[in-house]
């Protein structure tokens, strides 16, 4: 059965960071999962199907910016 919350993913290479963002967000999101780094993120979203992804730009493997 499916919750009547967004479903998010969480992307960030510093497991500090994702912890924290999921915290905040867990009550009122129905938080899928963490991964830490492009790859895993590409993976996670195919597999999981979340709604919304909060990602870090620049991650190893994958990431988003220019300069990584």
């Amino acid at each position: 059965m499916r919750s009547d919350k967004l479903r998010v993913l969480i992307a960030d290479d510093d497991i500090r960071t994702r912890h924290v963002i999921v915290r905040l967000l867990r009550d009122a999101f129905e938080v899928i999962g963490d991964v830490g780094s492009g790859r895993e993120l590409v993976q996670a979203a195919l597999a999981r199907n979340p709604d919304v992804i909060v990602s870090d730009v620049a991650m190893p493997l994958l990431g988003g910016s220019r300069g990584h």
